[in-house]
């Protein structure tokens, strides 16, 4: 069948239209009910799927998570899955329908409103993660991922982190001594290299002058 408001195909039987969440018709043709097969019996299977829950940010319970599954009415009346002591707050407040992975929120005509995100609404509106909700003084925010005080939570929190690679290990310093011409100091054989350098000099000096007397002299005696 299609949603008579968007044209949307959906299946039978299906209380809200997925894409626009106008209330569809709930019944269905017993000759169809008789012709689906029966499920077959696969025992217990345990919800591995994100439950979606409402956490009240401002008024009375602020702090608070209500884990959303099924249907869920939100009102004043203690018979509500969802009581909020909101004096502002109708007795039957509104309803949570479920659709896929979210919900669809009706308003039961209520005295003060329901409003979406500071809007208040008229008709049915599908939910978001992250939706600001308000029935009366009353503010909740709508989430799609696993609530803080959930099993499901806490399974994710338990994961290890994830492996952090080792450092590499620094090599240990070298104990070989420096070479004698990087610590500083010349080597022996440079100074015995001057010693004889200087004293060369000198010995070449002394000649010169020896000589250079002797030529005067000779010239002088001639």
């Amino acid at each position: 069948m299609n949603c008579p408001t968007c044209g949307q195909a959906v299946l039978t039987g299906t209380r809200f239209c997925g894409n626009c969440g106008t209330e569809l018709a709930s019944e269905v043709e017993e000759d169809e009910e008789e012709q689906r097969p029966p499920l077959p019996d696969t025992g217990t299977i345990l919800d591995s799927e994100p439950v979606p829950y409402l956490l009240v940010t401002t008024g009375p319970g602020r702090g608070q998570t209500f884990e959303l599954r099924g249907e869920v009415r939100i009102g004043r009346s203690r018979t509500s899955a969802i009581t909020l002591t909101d004096g502002k707050v109708s007795r039957s407040h509104a309803r949570l329908d479920p659709v896929r992975t979210t919900y669809i929120l009706t308003d039961l005509g209520s005295a003060n409103g329901t409003f979406v995100n500071g809007v208040r609404i008229t008709q049915p509106v599908r939910l978001r993660d992250g939706d600001s909700l308000q029935f009366g003084d009353t503010q909740l925010v709508f989430h799609t991922l696993p609530s803080p005080h959930s099993p499901q939570a806490d399974q994710v929190a338990g994961y290890p982190p994830p492996s952090t690679p080792a450092a590499r290990p620094r090599p240990a310093p070298s104990n070989y001594p420096l070479p004698a011409n990087k610590s500083g100091k010349l080597p022996s054989w440079a100074w015995i290299g001057c010693a004889i350098l200087i004293v060369v000099i000198t010995l070449m000096v002394i000649v010169a002058l020896t000589t250079g007397i002797l030529i005067g002299q000779g010239l002088g005696g001639g």
